[in-house]
């Protein structure tokens, strides 16, 4: 099973494997991965499984530290390895996804083509390796856990993209478990735009997610288009067998409110939308009886209702997303439009038929379209 991790963070370090060790460990508790770099601080070269490693995470803490114990007046004295791999995270990571630790180092003494990069100054004054990690840990989790901000807008115009960060992530991925369930679930309306659904299922089946929270985005994802593929894009009734097993998946609770709030949110938008749709196409199916084809119609009224306040507590907390939101309260006013519709024509022709025996060819027509 997958676990509760944010993402995997590569560790960089030059000569203290034991801290790097150390600070690796204590991301777990906190929902990173750590992958602390292999080999020693004698190898001549950075072989294949460190460049390995890099390519496994989205996001790396480099430890600068001179453990070599020489007194160099005209600086210090940093393995070649660890500035080999500073300099390759540097140009593969973008800025804010590398945290780099000076170690009773100042920056001010940094390389001259290093002298902007962002880092934290940590002084050991006495304290154990443990401490120092602790201390390391404490201050990449304040500058790590902000919140996903992108343009929900902009992934409608990304498709290509995104099929690249899916089909990229088993071996090199590009972006964080959380930030590609964003992109995921937002392109849940879009891979129907391309006309690309099958191919999307095609790549969600191949991923092999290292985080709960990209397993449940994905299973969403292939719940959606199970249920479009079994109705035949909404048009046909829900097999009941078929309802029961999406019903238990998007009812399934699910908090990630404390890795990502927006993303929480819109995880509980879309499970209780997808919830609305399968009573909608179930309450059309004629092996019910009219009583209960009413209960399914009622539930979906409910949950749509229910949807559009999930869509006010995303605007409530992220105002930029106001317009976004409203191309889905489009949706669920839409939905109740046609649930609407359906159920007057239905019960229209129902009494029709039942008193003539005949169907009017307009009437006919309005059922070929809306039922």
């Amino acid at each position: 099973m997958a676990r509760n991790v944010t993402e995997s963070v590569f560790v960089v370090w030059g000569g203290n494997q034991e801290l790097a060790g150390l600070v690796g460990r204590k991301l777990d508790p906190i929902h990173f991965s750590g992958v602390v770099g292999g080999g020693q601080p004698t190898d001549l070269f950075v072989g294949s499984q460190v460049l390995s490693q890099i390519h496994q995470c989205t996001r790396a803490i480099i430890l600068v530290e001179d453990t070599s114990g020489i007194d160099l007046a005209s600086g210090y004295n940093l393995s070649d390895n660890l500035m080999f791999e500073w300099g390759y995270i540097i140009g593969t990571f973008p800025p804010s996804k590398v945290h780099v630790f000076l170690i009773d180092l100042s920056a001010r003494d940094l390389p001259s083509d290093l002298a902007g990069s962002w880092a934290s100054e940590v002084s050991r004054a006495g304290l154990t390796n443990d401490e120092v990690a602790e201390r390391i840990v404490a201050t990449f989790q304040k500058d790590a856990r902000h919140h996903a901000e992108m343009d929900k807008l902009e992934i409608m115009h990304m498709w290509t993209q995104v099929l690249r960060y899916v089909e990229t992530y088993n071996s090199m991925p590009q972006c964080s478990d959380v930030e590609l369930a964003h992109y995921l679930l937002h392109s849940i309306e879009t891979c129907y735009y391309y006309m690309e659904d099958e191919r999307f299922g095609e790549l969600l089946n191949s991923v092999k997610p290292v985080s709960s929270v990209l397993e449940y985005a994905v299973a969403m994802v292939k719940a959606n288009l199970r249920l479009f593929r079994e109705t035949g894009g909404l048009q046909r009734p829900l097999p009941y067998d078929a309802y029961m097993e999406l019903k238990t998946f998007f009812e399934r609770p699910y908090d990630i409110s404390f890795q990502d709030e927006e993303l929480h949110l819109w995880f509980r938008f879309f499970a209780v939308r997808r919830q609305a749709l399968l009573h909608r196409t179930v309450a059309e199916n004629p092996e019910f009886s009219a009583e209960e084809r009413n209960v399914f119609r009622a539930e979906t009224v409910e949950l749509t209702t229910k949807a559009a306040g999930a869509l006010d507590d995303i605007v409530s907390h992220f105002p930029r997303q106001s317009g976004y939101a409203n191309l889905y309260r489009g949706y669920l006013h839409r939905d109740l439009y046609l649930l609407m519709i359906r159920r007057i024509i239905n019960e229209f022709l129902s009494k029709l038929e039942k008193n003539t025996g005949r169907q009017h060819v307009l009437l006919s027509e309005l059922r070929a379209r809306f039922v």
